[in-house]
């Protein structure tokens, strides 16, 4: 049990003369008995009643501090999904672009290929005797004109891009097969 510098017992005293020397006490004693004193003890009772703050500052601090380490590594990985994503989709639109280039190249040479196929045609109808489909060179032509009209049909309806944005192969086989066609050689 502590005591009072004066002998008597700290839980015998009340009111002030308890609080000093309940004070006195955690300071070491009293300063006549070398100790430090109500000051000592309550400067000791601050640092004792200060510590746990400082603690659970500290602490929430740490928790604080996780949590924004946490959602800054969640940004950065939604920053890092949304780069992926945009070149991802940045290098399918380089596809179409070329897609639609390849098919307005091949288009372009089939309604001119047709332009000179219904040229041929016409020209048969001026021929003596006008057009014979009996004729086999008249056939052939009218056979060419309706092969190379049946491309430009084919290549200007053909799909570019699927439902789900990916390229539709379709247009890369109508391209294969009608880049450079020639009815009059492919048909003979």
């Amino acid at each position: 049990m502590a005591t009072a510098s004066t002998g008597t017992a700290i839980n015998a005293l009340s009111g002030a003369a308890a609080k000093n020397a309940t004070l006195a006490a955690i300071g070491g004693g009293a300063k006549a008995a070398g100790g430090g004193g109500i000051a000592a003890g309550a400067l000791r009772l601050n640092i004792i009643t200060a510590v746990p703050a400082v603690a659970l500052s500290v602490g929430l601090m740490i928790k604080s501090k996780s949590d924004a380490d946490k959602a800054v590594a969640k940004y950065e990985a939604d920053v890092k999904t949304a780069i992926a994503k945009y070149h991802h989709q940045n290098e399918l639109l380089r596809g179409v672009d070329q897609r639609v280039d390849e098919m307005q190249t091949v288009l372009a040479d089939l309604v001119r290929c047709a332009g000179e196929t219904i040229d041929r045609l016409e020209q048969a109808e001026r021929e003596p005797g006008g057009f014979d489909l009996d004729n086999d060179d008249h056939a052939h032509r009218l056979q060419a004109a309706l092969l190379v009209v049946k491309g430009v049909g084919d290549v200007s309806a053909a799909p570019v891009v699927n439902p789900d944005l990916t390229l539709d192969p379709s247009g890369e086989f109508l391209v294969i097969k009608y880049r450079n066609y020639d009815p009059e050689r492919d048909n003979a």
